[in-house]
């Protein structure tokens, strides 16, 4: 159902919308999807938590937190729209993100891997803090360490989708080769054809 083809947490999180015959899709039609598409991301480590303080969740309080996460998807297309135009980050834009890092609740803890150890903040254990802080993380992350360059929109024009370019030489341009490259080659080769044959009457 889901795709990670985006290269970075956030990134993934705004492809679960995407375009079918001109209309906006959304994958995340419920806080279950949610759920789902973070477990099957392979984040956070405190899926099991997330899962128990579900079963717990009213379904007024489902659809406020449901909310929350479609605003900050909305925040960070609205950070990928920037960084795609411009290669650079407003300040406005990095208050809102402080502004939401702000709320998160937590503390860090020093977690085994299989290369040693790690530092990692473990929110408190509410849904909203478990939830948001995966994206949060990923977007902080992207903002202090990676290229800003790197982030891309998918070159297919009737795609909304974003991805991080991880190639040697930063010369990807599509989200999926398999869906938008070869749709995009299917209409070069049309077009061509279609030249051909007006050329020749």
């Amino acid at each position: 159902m889901f795709s990670y083809h985006g290269g970075m947490l956030w990134v993934d999180f705004i492809n679960t919308e995407f375009l079918q015959q001109g209309h906006v899709q959304d994958q995340i039609r419920h806080l279950r999807d949610f759920a789902d598409w973070l477990r099957q991301a392979g984040e956070p480590a405190w899926i099991d938590q997330i899962e128990s303080l579900l079963e717990r969740t009213t379904a007024a309080e489902a659809e406020q937190l449901l909310a929350d996460l479609r605003r900050l998807r909305k925040e960070a297309r609205a950070l990928a729209d920037e960084v795609a135009a411009t290669e650079t980050v407003s300040e406005e834009r990095i208050a809102d993100m402080n502004e939401l890092l702000a709320l998160i609740e937590g503390s860090w803890r020093i977690m085994r891997t299989e290369d040693g150890h790690r530092a990692v903040y473990w929110p408190q254990p509410n849904l909203t803090d478990l939830l948001q802080w995966p994206i949060l993380q990923s977007v902080m992350e992207f903002l202090t360490e990676k290229d800003r360059e790197r982030l891309k929109p998918c070159r297919n024009h009737a795609c909304i989708q974003y991805f991080y370019d991880i190639s040697k030489n930063n010369t990807r341009r599509w989200c999926r080769m398999e869906v938008c490259g070869n749709r995009e080659k299917a209409r070069r080769h049309y077009r061509k054809k279609a030249a051909e044959g007006q050329s020749a009457t």
